[in-house]
């Protein structure tokens, strides 16, 4: 079966959604699928400021771009032409029967339900987070935003299923349609290869807190450092380590050397090196204030045998069960320094939330239940 993985910019690999674009891909792969990625173009920011070169992607899956580059313009603007040039590489890549997986629906979707029903091909929304939560928007944001609800909404009624990776979309799912939401909607949680994410076998923790984030307001890395105060006063060796690029790097190692606290700041790691950090660290932190899913890291740190101490937002509380593999607060600064030094404090109660990470990942997060439901929601499409 030929499924199309339509939408905004899912490579090169960035983030969170660029992650799952990436595995989602290679499971289909792996079950026999045809698959293309059809993005709107190059991400409009990388780490170090340069644009990657199509080469330099992960997945060997082909990719259609939209528009050989970014569009300058108005947001709205912007989208509403990408959507345009979307309609077409659609109409030449699908046939009937083919499935197209819309992610971050909002424009896109309108795209992908006429060419399915012109086509005779189903359509999947996929939701791998909420961006509509900030408390900082702008008044012009907070309009865009009221049309980006509205599309979802449209979406969500139009679509032949629709997905998320976590429950915070499936309430959101309730409050644009509830009898669309409880008749079409699925959590597929995200999935960790636990069997490469897996405890050493002889752990050597350390005094160590491991928070590897984008640096973006966003993602609260600053209430990490802020909750390093707390942590030293009680245990001064601890150390925060954070592993990331973004645009407020400079600020947040001003806020190092303003309160004088155990930090440092890292380059992002790879797959082995990042693995080597969770199985030495004593606890992996995820101090979102919004717009979040179920953080990849947050499960790989599980995975390895490690704490977590995550914030109430978003979809990490699918990943916790408070006080069982880590700590769940609020996205606050002494909160989060509480619950650190506690675990640090209790090697005891460290071990045991470890093992109970371990456990909650191979049960709920193992590639295995990824592949077992999203062939169940294929086969449910596909039967319709």
């Amino acid at each position: 079966m030929k499924i199309i993985q339509f939408g905004y910019t899912f490579l090169p690999i960035f983030g969170g959604e660029e992650h799952w674009v990436n595995n989602f891909s290679k499971f289909l792969e792996a079950d026999g699928h045809e698959t293309i990625i059809i993005q709107r173009g190059f991400r409009d920011e990388f780490p170090d400021g340069k644009p990657k070169k199509v080469s330099e992607r992960i997945t060997a899956v082909p990719v259609s771009f939209m528009a050989p580059r970014n569009v300058n313009g108005p947001v709205l603007d912007r989208q509403l032409f990408y959507s345009f040039l979307g309609f077409w590489k659609l109409w030449k890549n699908v046939k009937k029967g083919d499935i197209i997986t819309v992610i971050y629906p909002q424009l896109y979707f309108p795209s992908a339900w006429l060419v399915s029903k012109l086509k005779g091909a189903k359509v999947i929304l996929v939701s791998v987070g909420i961006t509509w939560d900030s408390p900082r928007m702008t008044f012009k944001e907070k309009m865009l935003y009221a049309f980006v609800r509205m599309m979802e909404k449209i979406a969500l009624k139009g679509c032949d299923l629709a997905t998320g990776i976590d429950t915070r979309y499936l309430n959101e799912a309730k409050k644009f349609d509830r009898k669309a939401a409880e008749k079409k909607t699925r959590i597929i949680y995200n999935f960790v290869h636990t069997d490469f994410y897996s405890p050493a076998k002889s752990p050597q923790k350390e005094k160590l807190i491991l928070c590897p984030r984008n640096l973006r307001h966003a993602r609260g890395v600053d209430l990490a450092i802020q909750a390093m105060k707390a942590v030293n006063a009680e245990i001064p060796k601890a150390k925060l380590v954070i592993l990331g690029e973004g645009p407020i790097k400079s600020e947040l190692n001003n806020l190092i050397k303003k309160l004088g606290v155990n930090a440092e700041i890292r380059p992002p790691a790879g797959k082995e090196e990042l693995r080597d950090w969770y199985r030495k660290a004593s606890i992996v932190t995820i101090p979102s204030r919004y717009s979040e899913g179920s953080s990849f890291a947050g499960i790989e740190a599980m995975s390895c045998g490690t704490p977590i101490v995550v914030t109430n937002t978003g979809g990490l509380p699918d990943i916790i069960t408070d006080g069982y593999n880590g700590f769940m607060t609020k996205p606050n600064a002494d909160e989060l320094g509480a619950a650190m030094v506690k675990i640090l404090k209790e090697p005891a109660l460290a071990k045991k939330m470890g093992k109970n990470g371990r456990k909650m990942a191979l049960e709920k997060f193992s590639y295995r239940k990824f592949c077992q439901e999203w062939r169940k929601a294929i086969r449910e499409v596909t039967t319709k």
